[in-house]
C-alpha cells in the first residue's frame, strides 16, 4: 500500500530527503477512538506548517486511521483494572 508523504512508517522517515528537513511530532491516540479526531485535526495544521506526523495507537483505532489512508504504529493497550492492587499490577 502506497502511504501519502504526511504518514510515512517511521524507518522512511530519515531516509526521505524531503521528511529530513522536516520536524517530528508524535500524536497518540486510541482507545474509543474520542481522541483520534483531534488528532486527525491536529495533523493537518501540524502538516500544513511542515511538521511530519507519527500516529501511534492501539488496534480499537486502527481502522479509524486507514479510513483517512494513515499510517499508525500499533501499540498493546488496556485500561486501568479497579482497586489499588490492579491498577498496580496493569502497570507492570
Amino acid at each position: 500500500m502506497d502511504l501519502p508523504d504526511k504518514a510515512m512508517p517511521a524507518e522512511k522517515l530519515y531516509k526521505d530527503k524531503k521528511t529530513m528537513s522536516q520536524k517530528k511530532i508524535m500524536l497518540v491516540a486510541g482507545g474509543t477512538g474520542g481522541h483520534v479526531s483531534p488528532a486527525l485535526a491536529l495533523s493537518e495544521e501540524l502538516n500544513d506548517r511542515n511538521y511530519q506526523c507519527i500516529f501511534v495507537g492501539d488496534k480499537r483505532v486502527r481502522d479509524i486511521y486507514q479510513r483517512h489512508g494513515l499510517y499508525m504504529h500499533m501499540i498493546t493497550a488496556s485500561a486501568f483494572k479497579k482497586g489499588i492492587l490492579q491498577k498496580m499490577i496493569s502497570i507492570l
